[in-house]
């Protein structure tokens, strides 16, 4: 299965208002929209890690909504893909490229990160409101302050106020190549397609 960075415009409040939120139908709206994921989740756990611990997907879904998590392990990696399940319920997948295929497919962690360190440069060491560096903050910066032991997915998020501050950074750079040869101008595109919902960004690396 080929890597990329997924992201989504949702408005990050909202995110965490639903983690927790005990809603019993809004939990079953969900397990009745996303039906064919959680089944396609269940099929391919069982194609290759039968005779693992893995939680899966409508589990997942319950403890999220159920009660707040405090970390994501490697047995319940199924919690990331729940967090994106509500990400695409709550906001906007930010399609790019092609037929609305996402410019940060077919790319490996190693790439993604010696891009995020291209963008460093330009933006400053202090790019986000905390202490987190830019890369934690798009690939290990989970919502509702659960812990991703897994880091599988990878998940990440930069608020509005971040992505405005970041994007202005790099559009400032003065760099005399045209946008489609900048390494960085995938995630500019991402960050331009949550600030254009006036939303926040979060992301999913898997």
């Amino acid at each position: 299965m080929a890597h990329g960075l997924h992201g989504y415009a949702v408005d990050l409040d909202h995110l965490n208002s639903a983690i927790g939120c005990r809603d019993q139908e809004f939990l079953q709206g969900l397990k009745t929209r996303f039906s064919s994921v959680v089944a396609f989740y269940e099929k391919w756990n069982g194609a290759h890690a039968p005779n693992s611990e893995i939680l899966q997907l409508d589990n997942a879904l319950e403890l999220l909504i159920n009660t707040v998590p405090e970390k994501i392990s490697n047995e319940s990696a199924a919690l990331g893909y729940g967090i994106e399940i509500l990400s695409y319920h709550l906001g906007e997948h930010i399609n790019l490229g092609r037929a609305g295929r996402s410019a940060l497919r077919d790319i490996t962690l190693e790439q993604i990160h010696e891009v995020i360190d291209e963008m460093n440069e330009l933006v400053g060491p202090t790019p986000l409101d905390t202490e987190l560096t830019l890369n934690d903050g798009i690939i290990n910066r989970t919502v509702k302050n659960m812990v991703n032991e897994a880091r599988y997915p990878g998940i990440g998020y930069l608020k509005r106020n971040e992505l405005q501050r970041i994007s202005n950074d790099l559009l400032n750079s003065n760099l005399s190549d045209p946008p489609e040869e900048w390494t960085w101008y995938p995630f500019l595109l991402l960050f331009h397609g949550a600030l254009e919902r006036d939303c926040d960004l979060i992301t999913f690396y898997y």
